[in-house]
């Protein structure tokens, strides 16, 4: 009818959602033990953190001569002779081109290891400022783009050190195959070696891998390098391990990295940063890495030899320093060896008991008696006349 009112719709005051009902406090307190208890069976434990001695030796026997290690001594170096980085820091003139010094070899160090190749490190080399505009120049974009150039050069940009960095190598590859040509199949197949193309190709291992960096190269195109480019910001940015949350904290850092104690106070630091702490294995390789590098291949080491221009001072300072922080014998299991433990070949003879045992003390002059700390020292000193 005309000059009706339309009725309007009824507007249901019931709400679209169930209220949360509190559970009792016997459910909660169960609910809270299972929750520790998960977590107390997910965090691994002091053994298996603790291996990081181990890993840091095999990965530097296993890198070439002029690895990573090698690469950034050198920068760091001829970086100390530019910023006119004194050792003494007698005046605050000295003190303060000191401190800044030691905040680009933090953020510097931490860069390269984070990729972990020495191509990379050439690529990029040195950062000399730190600060707010130079940091937003190079997170990410100064950083990708030279990790970019060494993939287009038909090298790895990532090393395989850290599974993030393993998965970057696998996208590295699958970007490869995606200007590869369908002539030669499997070339660029991450299982295949350099021996095994060598054996295929029917020429030296050299010439092969020559022959691989060339199809690399040839392979690079624009949408391997759009794939390239989103993994390598991931890995310098992801939320998991932010550079950016170094960057906020390289003072702290850098403090502890100017004054004397060897690298445990600057891992102590570390484990307030991002990406470096963490019941994490990678992430606790990942800072007693970058505290020994700053503590054995750039100018802020303590030791007085010569660092900065000998290479093989600074492995064997290296060494030594990661050989003191080998775990003990005593983990040793009766009977046994632990497997992957350095230093540790053969079996135990029959008959002696277990170094994990109370009595566990080796008779004198058997081969399980205890050898003294010769870490640097001549033999000369421990022979018996």
């Amino acid at each position: 009818m005309p000059g009706r009112a339309r009725p309007q719709p009824r507007v249901c005051q019931r709400p679209f959602w169930s209220p949360k009902i509190r559970p009792p406090p016997h459910q909660s307190f169960r609910s809270e033990a299972l929750a520790a208890a998960v977590q107390e069976e997910a965090a691994p434990d002091d053994a298996e953190t603790r291996d990081w001695p181990a890993w840091l030796l095999m990965r530097d026997r296993a890198s070439p001569r002029l690895g990573v290690a090698e690469q950034m001594r050198r920068i760091s170096a001829d970086a100390a002779v530019s910023a006119q980085f004194d050792s003494s820091r007698t005046d605050p003139a000295s003190l303060g081109r000191a401190r800044a010094f030691a905040e680009c070899c933090v953020l510097n160090v931490a860069l390269w290891r984070r990729f972990g190749t020495a191509e990379f490190v050439a690529s990029l080399g040195w950062v000399p400022r730190t600060d707010y505009a130079a940091a937003m120049a190079l997170l990410p974009g100064r950083a990708v783009e030279a990790a970019v150039a060494v993939w287009r050069s038909g090298h790895h940009a990532a090393g395989e050190d850290s599974m993030a960095q393993r998965l970057v190598r696998k996208a590295e590859l699958r970007a490869w195959e995606l200007g590869h040509r369908k002539a030669e199949p499997g070339v660029l197949d991450h299982q295949l070696q350099v021996g095994q193309a060598a054996l295929l190709a029917g020429c030296s291992p050299s010439m092969a891998a020559e022959r691989l960096v060339a199809e690399r190269m040839m392979s690079a195109t624009a949408a391997g390098e759009a794939v390239v480019r989103g993994v390598y910001e991931r890995l310098i940015v992801a939320h998991q391990h932010n550079l950016w949350d170094l960057w906020r904290k390289r003072e702290a850092i850098a403090k502890v990295a100017l004054e004397d104690g060897g690298p445990d106070p600057i891992r102590d630091v570390l484990r307030k940063v991002r990406g470096y702490c963490g019941p994490d294995r990678d992430a606790e390789r990942s800072a007693w890495a970058l505290a020994m590098d700053l503590k054995t291949v750039t100018p802020l080491a303590e030791d007085g030899g010569p660092v900065a221009w000998s290479g093989d001072y600074a492995a064997w300072l290296r060494e030594r320093y990661t050989k003191r922080c080998l775990p003990p014998a005593t983990k040793m299991s009766s009977g046994r060896l632990i497997p992957g433990m350095p230093g540790t070949t053969g079996t135990l003879k029959a008959g002696l008991p277990g170094l994990a045992s109370p009595r566990a003390r080796p008779p004198t002059g058997s081969e399980l008696s205890i050898v003294p700390d010769m870490t640097g020292l001549p033999m000369t000193y421990f022979e018996v006349t």
